[in-house]
């Protein structure tokens, strides 16, 4: 529990208390003497510490696979916990070697769409994204959200962050509109579930900014700036020249959706566009 409200220096403690006992009562090979080692790695990388995470780690899965077997459930999962280790150092490649090996494990174990292994499939994706095979990681991804959508649905958070991982690729690919129709997809109900301070829900309105941003800096219009001044041309030309003046003077609203899904055309406004939509008006009137 504490360490599930992030009180992990407060969780390590009790943790190494009753591992102690365990040790002396139980033994250091007993299932639950090493069910407490697992949880106290799994602290120890959240604390950072990943060496000693490392270690631990691979102490418990020795232990574990002696006692059982490599397929053994709790053994895989000791060897999950390896390449999460070693994916946070940073050292992808020898992660995504091990994760691939858990992956087929669990998929016997467990089947294809147990929450477990499209938990391990998903971070195969993100230790691709981090090595830069967007392709490849895309491709994981798509493989993830789609059992998610058909298993938890569409509005589970697990689901929702995997939306959030694909839109990250096409942001680092620099496909701008794709990336702004992947974060206006999770982003409303992102905010539902998670709360508007959430840093993946602030990272997303970063990001659109930055689209925007580089939009305005290239001297040209997406498809959704584009959508803006067609849409603000169709109301002007049925007479509703207040309600247009109102929605340019409110500014964008990031909760209006699109029919196609994308973002409002009035979220991406921007001030370059202004002075064309006035002049549609003036135009008009």
């Amino acid at each position: 529990m504490l360490h599930g409200l992030g009180k992990n220096e407060e969780a390590y403690n009790i943790y190494q208390e009753v591992y102690q006992k365990q040790t002396e009562i139980l033994g250091s090979n007993h299932s639950d003497t090493l069910e407490t080692q697992f949880h106290m790695a799994l602290v120890l990388d959240a604390l950072g510490k990943y060496e000693k995470a490392l270690n631990m780690s691979r102490i418990v899965f020795e232990k574990r696979k002696n006692m059982s077997g490599a397929e053994n459930v709790n053994a895989v999962c000791a060897q999950n916990n390896i390449a999460m280790v070693l994916s946070n150092q940073g050292k992808y490649a020898k992660a995504l070697e091990i994760y691939k090996e858990v992956f087929e494990k669990k998929k016997v174990i467990f089947g294809i769409n147990h929450p477990d292994t499209v938990k391990t499939l998903y971070n195969i994706a993100e230790v691709l994204f981090s090595q830069k095979k967007y392709h490849e990681a895309l491709k994981a991804h798509q493989e993830v959200l789609n059992i998610q959508k058909n298993v938890l649905g569409p509005n589970h958070f697990d689901t929702l962050n995997t939306q959030y991982g694909m839109a990250n690729v096409f942001f680092a690919q620099a496909k701008w509109i794709s990336a702004l129709k992947a974060y206006k997809t999770c982003f409303d109900q992102m905010k539902a579930v998670f709360g508007p301070n959430h840093p993946n829900v602030l990272d997303i309105l970063h990001k659109i900014g930055t689209i925007n941003l580089t939009f305005y800096l290239e001297g040209r219009k997406s498809d959704i700036l584009q959508d803006l001044q067609k849409d603000i041309n169709i109301v002007a030309s049925n007479d509703d020249i207040q309600n247009v003046q109102r929605l340019l003077k409110d500014g964008p609203n990031p909760n209006e959706k699109d029919i196609d899904g994308r973002i409002s055309p009035l979220y991406a406004v921007n001030n370059r566009y202004i002075n064309n939509i006035q002049y549609t008006i003036y135009n008009i009137q």
